[in-house]
């Protein structure tokens, strides 16, 4: 298994690698220039950074948990039918509905109030880079002080409502995960009952509740995957954006094809640039 998990690394992170350069390396330098905002190496690398770490927990961490939980979910419902207790069965789907669209709704909050914010945090990050990148300048120019209060009050102006958010965020599953424990409880409340009115054994009360409290682990365990997956969304889709973006170049299916010797000239013609109009542009 540890073989099997170091190749498939290894391959995906070839391939990442290989892809991400040449879809990088594809785009013209008018595109990289004109998207440089968006198309900039903090950028790529932060979204590249955050999509192996991501794969490489679904690959593993995330598809055993999932693995376990349909087991697990099975299991209940073939022991709900053998014990004449369908409505336990019933439960459990109705606490996997609730669970599924509370995801849902947290998924798309995360990305209608993390995606711009994390635009602000590419900007910060580049900001940081380039004066890190650049220490002489920056040091010639004796700006240490200017620049170091320049990078706390972007930072501050962008964590107030990245935390303020992400604090939500935490309280809404914690409401998710009460849920679950309460749905758990009713569970083997109502085994308890069917057991005090001779309707299910005593012995059956044990599986119930070792499968119910499973059932409820490995949900948390999807709460922790599900967090690690939002966190990463906005900058994944942001560096899908930027590598997405045209090339810049028009190609043709069949261009022709000069020979290394052949001597050309290369003359433009009614060429111009126009700077573009803004209102707050002084002269």
């Amino acid at each position: 298994r540890r073989r099997i998990r170091e190749d498939v690394l290894d391959y995906n992170y070839g391939y990442l690698v290989f892809k991400t350069t040449k879809l990088f390396f594809s785009k013209s330098l008018g595109t990289h220039i004109a998207h440089n905002r968006l198309l900039n190496e903090a950028n790529i690398k932060k979204g590249f950074e955050k999509l192996v770490g991501l794969q490489q927990m679904l690959l593993f961490e995330g598809l055993e948990v999932l693995t376990n939980l349909v087991v697990v979910f099975i299991i209940l419902w073939v022991f709900a039918i053998m014990a004449g207790l369908v409505l336990i069965g019933g439960i459990v789907t109705f606490m996997l509905l609730v669970y599924i669209i509370a995801s849902l709704f947290l998924n798309q909050q995360v990305l209608k109030v993390c995606t711009p914010l994390d635009k602000k945090w590419r900007h910060f990050n580049r900001y940081r880079n380039e004066r890190w990148e650049n220490i002489e300048r920056v040091k010639n120019a004796a700006k240490e002080e200017d620049e170091l209060l320049k990078i706390k009050e972007m930072y501050q102006t962008i964590i107030t409502p990245d935390k303020k958010f992400w604090l939500s965020f935490i309280d809404k599953i914690s409401y998710r995960d009460m849920f679950i424990v309460l749905v758990v409880s009713s569970i083997i409340g109502y085994g308890v009952f069917q057991v005090w009115h001779d309707q299910l054994t005593l012995g059956l009360l044990v599986p119930l509740f070792f499968w119910s409290r499973s059932l409820a682990q490995n949900l948390w365990g999807i709460g922790e995957v599900e967090y690690q997956i939002n966190y990463a969304s906005p900058s994944i889709f942001s560096f899908k954006k930027a590598l997405s973006l045209p090339t810049g170049l028009k190609t043709y299916k069949n261009p022709i094809l000069l020979k290394p010797d052949f001597n050309c000239q290369i003359e433009f013609k009614n060429v111009g640039y126009t700077y573009p109009r803004k209102s707050n542009v002084k002269n």
